[in-house]
């Protein structure tokens, strides 16, 4: 079941050509060609999660510095939450919620970068 949540794919490449030959979009087109904004958001390496999911995403230059996040890593990094997609340092932290719980996703991608897909519905 989590997996039918989150698609994981070999390349970037693949996730977009698969996000424009399957994308599904939230509300209807109007006459003047209005658009769709996509449910799925591409949060880096081959994972997009669905936008209803996303509780919030942190910049993680700035995120380590509140003790109440370090409480968040620290129990979620002890109960095996924490899915990190980076080869190195993380840009940002997509917390998101569903059927198994929280999970906390660590993106290479900056939080103004998801940022901006979240609110353009773009991948």
């Amino acid at each position: 079941h989590f997996y039918s949540k989150i698609f994981a794919f070999s390349t970037d490449k693949t996730a977009k050509k698969w996000y424009n030959r399957y994308r599904i979009h939230a509300g209807k087109t109007n006459r003047e060609g209005g658009v769709k904004k996509a449910v799925y958001v591409h949060i880096g390496q081959d994972y997009m999660v669905p936008l209803r999911q996303i509780v919030c995403i942190f910049d993680m230059d700035t995120a380590t510095a509140s003790a109440r996040t370090r409480r968040l890593l620290t129990r979620l990094g002890d109960e095996g939450r924490i899915v990190d997609l980076c080869d190195d340092l993380p840009g940002s932290a997509v917390l998101c919620t569903g059927e198994l719980g929280e999970i906390l996703y660590l993106s290479p991608i900056s939080s103004r970068t998801l940022q901006k897909r979240v609110e353009e519905g773009t991948l």
